[in-house]
């Protein structure tokens, strides 16, 4: 009796071993498993891409889908391979992102998304997500700026030529807007009772005041006799802070020239530029220095991983 139980227990055994082997069996994954890619003898699997577009959708803020798979599949593995390649090459140099870097990586993301400590692994489980997803694309960017900045880096050389050029583009472009003008002000105020006739009159006498001015002087002394210092004075005011429709006056007007007349509710007013600065042209030129050293650095960074991924043997499935 007790080996036929014996006999019993152990057949329902091999019974639960086959169910769970098939269960679990290549066949019954092939699919999530399935090699995607090759990448110089290292794979790419279906649920490689499959976790990344999850991780995708997960910092879009929306719920994954067939549908939203469907849509960045292809995309989602050209960046995967592209990773590859890049983790390959920085290996190759001896380039190496250690653990506490990546973790540096993890916490700078919860930070700037004002989450505590571990969140981001905890919104990533309930999501489904394997965090190593997370950490190869954090280890693949930061592997290749490491390399880009050490092997590139000192290729980039900006001349003070191109300097001046874009200086001067930018001059062209901004000066006015960024210009901080000392600015001073006729206003004449509309009589709210006959707003139409007064405005008539109003633009009829800033037509003759703007007829007497020839430079800052005679502008501060017509001024004088339509309010007091701090009406006519507005002292040192960034034009890019102007309202709109005197913003659009000022860009244009020149240092001792009077504006035309301009309409607002509170009136007619007249403007006149007695100073004017274009703000630390230093610091403008270092600006200028740092944005076109990274034009060519991003430049010959995308060249050199043309080239790379040229050379390397990428068999898609």
């Amino acid at each position: 009796m007790i080996g036929c139980k014996l006999k019993m227990k152990m057949i329902k055994t091999v019974l639960y071993i086959l169910v769970f082997s098939a269960f679990y069996s290549p066949l019954y994954s092939q699919n999530i498993q399935k090699i995607a890619a090759v990448v110089n003898h290292e794979i790419i699997s279906e649920y490689d891409i499959h976790q990344r577009a999850k991780l995708t959708a997960a910092t879009r803020g929306i719920n994954f889908s067939d549908n939203f798979y469907n849509k960045i599949r292809s995309r989602t593995l050209e960046n995967l391979i592209t990773e590859k390649i890049q983790i390959q090459k920085s290996i190759e140099l001896q380039i190496i992102v250690t653990d506490n870097e990546v973790q540096n990586g993890i916490d700078f993301l919860e930070k700037q998304n004002n989450m505590s400590k571990g969140k981001l692994i905890q919104v990533l489980k309930s999501r489904d997500i394997d965090i190593y997803t997370l950490r190869d694309q954090i280890k693949s960017n930061l592997a290749w700026s490491n390399l880009v900045g050490s092997r590139l880096r000192t290729k980039v050389i900006v001349t003070d030529d191109e300097i001046n050029a874009k200086l001067e583009m930018q001059n062209n472009l901004n000066q006015q807007f960024d210009a901080i003008v000392d600015l001073k002000q006729i206003l004449l105020p509309l009589k709210l009772k006959d707003k139409k006739n007064s405005t008539k009159e109003q633009l009829m006498q800033a037509e003759a005041i703007i007829k007497k001015i020839k430079d800052c002087s005679d502008f501060i002394e017509i001024a004088r006799k339509f309010g007091n210092k701090d009406s006519w004075n507005l002292g040192k005011v960034k034009i890019a802070d102007t309202p709109p429709k005197f913003k659009k006056v000022l860009q244009q007007l020149e240092i001792g020239k009077v504006s035309k007349p301009i309409k607002t509710n509170q009136g007619i007013h007249i403007f006149i530029i007695c100073d004017k600065t274009i703000g630390n042209l230093v610091k403008k030129k270092l600006k200028i220095r740092n944005e076109i050293g990274q034009e060519k650095l991003n430049a010959l960074a995308t060249k050199y991983l043309s080239d790379i991924r040229r050379e390397a043997i990428i068999d898609i499935r």
